[in-house]
C-alpha cells in the first residue's frame, strides 16, 4: 500500500509539472504570436524564425500519445 501512495505522489507531482510546461508552452505561443517584430508583420507576414518558432511551440503543445 505505501509503495502504490507513494506512487500516487510521483505521478501527481509529473502531472503538475506536465500541465505548468503546457501553459508556459501556450503563453509563448500567444506572445509569439501577438508581437509584431518587423515591418513584414504589418503586412501580415511572418519571418522565418518567427514563423519556426511557433511551429516549434505549436509542436511542442501537443498532447502526448499513450
Amino acid at each position: 500500500m505505501s509503495v502504490l501512495i507513494g506512487l500516487e505522489g510521483d505521478v501527481v507531482r509529473t502531472l503538475q509539472s506536465i500541465k505548468k510546461g503546457i501553459a508556459l508552452l501556450d503563453e509563448r505561443r500567444a506572445e509569439l504570436r501577438a508581437e509584431p517584430l518587423d515591418e513584414g508583420e504589418q503586412n501580415g507576414e511572418l519571418a522565418p524564425f518567427e514563423q519556426e518558432a511557433i511551429e516549434e511551440v505549436e509542436e511542442g503543445s501537443q498532447p502526448a500519445r499513450l
